[in-house]
């Protein structure tokens, strides 16, 4: 939140609005990276192997946060909202799954 008062303060977003956003963005990458990312991999290793389905979820939407910044935009009626937007379903698709692997085998924490 601190960086996002400075961004604020400092910049002039009535010229560039979308820098108001960059605070945000970043925070979400990191955040997204490290909790399903990070933790899916590590419980993967260290509980259950369903928790890599988290890992394979977070490679799958990270290409979408560079989609989106750096404006790719593949074609007209396709732009880069459209192309983000795949990825995160086909990530969310995996958190979604690997939940359920994990809901359905009633999860205890031990190893396999």
């Amino acid at each position: 939140s601190l960086v996002f008062v400075t961004v604020c303060i400092w910049v002039d977003l009535s010229v560039k609005p979308e820098k108001g956003f960059l605070p945000i963005a970043t925070n979400t990458i990191i955040g997204v990276s490290l909790s399903t990312g990070g933790l899916g991999w590590m419980y993967a290793k260290q509980l259950h192997s369903d928790f890599k389905q988290f890992f394979i979820g977070m490679l799958i939407i990270l290409p979408s946060a560079f989609i989106y910044l750096l404006k790719i935009n593949p074609i007209q009626w396709f732009d880069k909202n459209d192309l983000s937007h795949v990825f995160i379903s086909a990530g969310l698709y995996f958190f979604y799954k690997g939940a359920l692997c994990i809901e359905k085998q009633q999860f205890i924490c031990t190893k396999n």
